[in-house]
């Protein structure tokens, strides 16, 4: 016999951590910081990077050097969790 007077589980609340909140107000902080800079500097910029030239607003320069330190340093942290998953080195 069950008891159908059993009321249904309460939903948990999920709180962030403290150190979740500080990575993530640190992370706004890093964006809007870049934001500004590099609505500062707007002007138009020569760039030669391997034999290749192009002019561009520096605005876009920056903001693109920005993300692609993102995606290298994503990539790297995922890396790392792969690694670690694995096992660590093998020595």
């Amino acid at each position: 016999m069950t008891d159908e007077h059993t009321p249904p589980p309460a939903e948990e609340k999920r709180s962030l951590r403290p150190a979740t909140v500080v990575k993530l107000i640190l992370a706004i902080l890093v964006i809007v910081v870049i934001a500004i800079f590099a609505g500062q500097n707007s002007e138009r910029t020569e760039l030669e990077f391997l034999g290749w030239s192009f002019r561009s607003p520096l605005i876009i320069m920056i903001l693109g050097a920005a993300l692609a330190g993102i995606v290298v340093w994503e990539a790297f942290l995922a890396l790392n969790r792969r690694t670690r998953r694995r096992g660590g080195d093998a020595e």
